[in-house]
């Protein structure tokens, strides 16, 4: 099936415009709120009518989350060359007639918001789907093989012969801030104008590897094997984290480590080892003049950060496994535990000996 795998980058009004709704109603923790802040500085502040509006949309998403159909609601605006119709035929299996009006009525108050925000992205996001559409073409044997290190790391017996990818305008300067997983064949990620050069499309690639692992090996049978795992450990009280978080904490470090020392890291970024020198060289100046302004716990516990630096200690772990093929098991588990349970001593005091160059 590796032969045949391709992705497709898709540039959807509707996909961006759910985005862009979903997104400003800051309903989950995790939404994008520089976006807006952005967007608001472009268009200007919101008007009553569009606040309502936020407020019916949030309650509609708690309905439909307490009916457990809020993902299916989320795809349903991920399709390509859909409409207006066919999304609210769509619709009828999960909303009610008086949900979907009230829906509409939301979607019609930002339209005037929206259509301003999308005549100016729409190329960009045109120009960035060539870009990455070129790009892929040509490192189509790299992301397969990296496919394929990833299948038998996590013990998956296929993947799809063909995913997709959906285009989300970013108001901000840097070229990618994020993606996410819409369903298991299907992602989307969030781009500015990108420059078709190296390193950028390194690292778009690398972001997209990151969103597919949650979509293709992210399995209920992993999911169970992990929580069976934290389950039996101590919480992580070093880390100033909710409880309810320390899964997700663990399948963003271990995908981040697996990524970082992919097979597309190495045939694509030759400069990778020059590159966490200058992270860690930069982070540690960072470092120092936070503690003189008292915010050094901001950096430190910046998700990031730690995906970073358990990604560069858990190197020679992951080649092992890839080069042996070995399956993801406990130990491997418990090696990503240590690091975080002795996390932030063990992180100073790598810095302070300038392991690795740094």
């Amino acid at each position: 099936m590796y032969h045949r795998f391709s992705l497709k980058f898709i540039v959807s009004r509707w996909a961006n415009f759910f985005f862009f709704v979903d997104n400003f109603s800051e309903h989950v923790e995790y939404a994008r709120k520089r976006y807006n802040q952005a967007f608001l500085v472009r268009l200007g502040p919101l008007k009553q009518k569009e606040r309502t509006a936020l407020v019916q949309y949030c309650g509609l998403v708690k309905t439909l989350e307490a009916r457990k159909t809020y993902q299916i609601f989320n795809a349903t605006f991920y399709q390509q060359r859909i409409n207006q119709a066919q999304i609210w035929k769509s619709l009828e299996r999960i909303l009610t007639e008086k949900e979907r009006q009230v829906l509409k009525r939301i979607f019609m108050v930002w339209e005037n918001r929206f259509s301003k925000t999308w005549r100016r992205h729409y190329p960009i996001l045109k120009h960035n789907r060539l870009v990455l559409n070129e790009y892929c073409k040509k490192n189509h044997s790299v992301l397969r093989e990296a496919f394929k290190r990833l299948k038998a790391f996590y013990g998956v017996e296929s993947i799809p012969a063909q995913a997709e990818v959906y285009l989300i305008m970013m108001p901000l300067t840097v070229y990618t801030q994020g993606g996410r997983k819409i369903v298991h064949t299907k992602i989307s990620l969030e781009t500015g104008l990108l420059n078709p050069h190296p390193p950028h499309l390194e690292n778009v690639l690398l972001l997209i590897l990151h969103e597919f692992t949650h979509a293709f090996f992210e399995t209920e049978e992993y999911k169970q094997q992990l929580n069976d795992f934290l389950v039996n450990q101590p919480f992580l009280i070093n880390l100033p984290f909710k409880k309810s978080f320390a899964t997700e904490l663990f399948r963003e470090v271990i995908i981040a480590s697996l990524i970082w020392n992919s097979l597309v890291v190495e045939k694509l970024n030759k400069n990778r080892a020059h590159q966490l020198n200058e992270f860690f060289k930069h982070l540690t100046n960072r470092l120092s003049a936070a503690k003189a302004a008292g915010e050094q716990k901001k950096i430190i516990f910046d998700p990031n950060i730690i995906k970073m630096y358990l990604a560069w200690k858990m190197e020679k772990t992951v080649k092992k496994y890839f080069l042996t093929r070995r399956q993801l098991d406990k130990y491997f588990f418990n090696c990503v535990y240590n690091i975080l349970k002795n996390y932030p001593r063990n992180f100073f005091q790598d810095l302070k000996k300038g392991k690795g160059g740094y």
